[in-house]
């Protein structure tokens, strides 16, 4: 039996404790294939450990990636709007249908055709708050008829935000420069 352990490959792989001779002159041999109950358990609760503090912070990181995904595609948007009025030489709106809600949409108008590009949130749980319009001139600032706008924030937030990054604002200057930042939630 010894031999056929010598030749397979895996033989020396396995744990096992040599033949020990007891105190009385008699041979055992111990082996030890498995696991206990007790290294099971120490492993079984090692994992739900892990996982109570994995499982929260993977729904942090959701939360914050459902912002700030909507926030680039609402800067997507602003430049789009900037670069369509400097592009058209008119003026262009961006209005913002349902702001406040949790099902809000961003549209550009410009005053010849009516929704030149529309863009409705992808994700419910993403809230837009700011001002319902506000324009672009032909000259990619903010503003009509060659008078620079008010400086416009809009806030993107998780409808259940509880940390930083699930709240983040965008400052548009007069000038057209975009501002983002992470903020706290609001309480």
């Amino acid at each position: 039996m010894k031999a056929d352990d010598d030749n397979n490959f895996w033989s020396h792989r396995r744990f096992h404790i040599e033949s020990k001779t007891h105190e009385r002159g008699e041979r055992l041999r111990l082996s030890t294939r498995g696991f206990t109950l007790l290294e099971l358990l120490i492993v079984i609760t090692l994992i739900g450990i892990l996982a109570t503090i994995a499982v929260p912070n993977f729904q942090e990181m959701v939360k914050r990636n459902a912002v700030v995904s909507q926030n680039n595609e609402l800067v997507a948007l602003i430049n789009t709007a900037k670069s369509e009025a400097v592009r058209r030489s008119t003026a262009v709106t961006i209005s913002i249908v349902d702001a406040g809600t949790d099902s809000w949409r961003a549209q550009l108008q410009d005053p010849d055709t009516v929704g030149i590009f529309l863009r409705e949130t992808s994700n419910p749980s993403v809230i837009l708050d700011g001002p319902e319009t506000f324009t672009f001139n032909s000259r990619g600032y903010l503003g009509v008829d060659g008078e620079l706008g008010d400086e416009v924030a809009l806030s993107l937030r998780h409808i259940n935000c509880t940390s930083q990054g699930q709240h983040r604002t965008i400052k548009i200057l007069p000038t057209g420069q975009l501002v983002g930042s992470s903020n706290a939630c609001p309480t």
